[in-house]
């Protein structure tokens, strides 16, 4: 795993009061969640299920498809492992820049790695492996266009993240188109949608053969009890949980203006989450100094593929903390 993921709060222990390296809402109220999980300690006193069948049911079942469709591990990045483990020494194309983990697992099990920054020019290849909306730029591929793409090339496996689906206003490929493709898994992370990162749960939605295959190579246990109840409240009370999109996408907006104000460059995003360059300056150095003065937490971008050391990536959140942040950049540009 690459040394530099967002969300790395542990470097810094208790002086971030304002989150905006990692993607995800800030604002869900879990305290129902911590209350039920305190009721429910005692699943720590048995073994959980060998196979998290019971939650691959609940899933299925939400998305309107049948349980052998889906499949569940302890975060999405665990899938990603397991489909480079798969299909190792595999030729694979990465459309970049993107999450660094693709590139890492293909790395990890000799694949033939490849890149591309353009979704109608894949080289020839084995898997393509994309985000979307992507990580970090935001950038949204319609569903349509990518799933004629991904039909016309049957001899190629594209995996999709979607972790970031709920993120967006634009429409992401649905469950039911998933099932439909033999060449074509979705990743999907509950994590995300609940603002729960810590408890790692993510699921992938395939055609049957192709689940049966990760089946095949899952270990026993491989997600623990207090995620599998966490999961399943969850799901139970989904309407308890809203992301509030048009808030963080009028402050996204908002907040770039801000930072192209101040002479830093901002690309467009279909997300809360949007990459910045600053005008001089490393991004790292400017991090480092907001986490001590003020508290606050950025991604350092620069090591994301193709990007450099002045790159850095935020995730926008309430409209006051919004204001902290402008203004904190503000300081250490003057």
């Amino acid at each position: 795993m690459i040394d530099g993921h967002g969300d790395d709060l542990f470097r810094y222990k208790e002086k971030i009061r304002y989150n905006f390296s990692s993607n995800i809402y800030q604002g869900m109220n879990h305290a129902p969640l911590f209350r039920h999980l305190a009721e429910k300690m005692q699943v720590i006193r048995s073994y959980p299920e060998p196979e998290p069948r019971t939650l691959e049911r609940k899933l299925g079942a939400a998305m309107g498809i049948e349980s052998d469709n889906v499949y569940v591990a302890g975060g999405a990045t665990e899938i990603i492992y397991s489909l480079a483990e798969l299909y190792r020494a595999k030729r694979s194309a990465v459309l970049y820049p993107t999450f660094s983990e693709y590139e890492d697992a293909c790395g990890r099990y000799n694949h033939q790695i490849s890149f591309f920054k353009d979704i109608s020019l894949i080289p020839d290849t084995d898997m393509v492996w994309l985000c979307n909306p992507n990580n970090p730029t935001g950038d949204v591929i319609a569903p349509d266009k990518l799933m004629r793409i991904i039909s016309e090339r049957t001899e190629t496996f594209f995996i999709v993240d979607q972790a970031y689906g709920k993120y967006c206003r634009e429409v992401v490929i649905a469950p039911q188109d998933v099932v439909k493709l033999s060449n074509l898994i979705v990743l999907y992370s509950l994590t995300k949608d609940f603002s729960v990162p810590g408890l790692r749960i993510g699921y992938a939605v395939g055609s049957t053969p192709l689940m049966e295959k990760l089946r095949n190579n899952r270990i026993p246990w491989s997600v623990n009890a207090i995620a599998l109840e966490a999961a399943e409240y969850l799901l139970e009370h989904s309407s308890d949980y809203h992301i509030n999109l048009e808030l963080l996408l009028s402050e996204a907006v908002r907040v770039r203006n801000a930072f192209q104000d101040l002479g830093i460059e901002t690309t467009p995003s279909s997300t809360n989450y949007f990459l910045c360059r600053l005008p001089a300056g490393k991004a790292s150095e400017m991090k480092d100094w907001l986490a001590e003065n003020h508290g606050i937490l950025i991604r350092d971008a620069s090591n994301f593929r193709s990007l450099g050391e002045g790159c850095f990536r935020v995730a926008v959140q309430d409209s006051k903390s919004n204001d902290i942040l402008i203004e904190a950049v503000k300081e250490w540009l003057s």
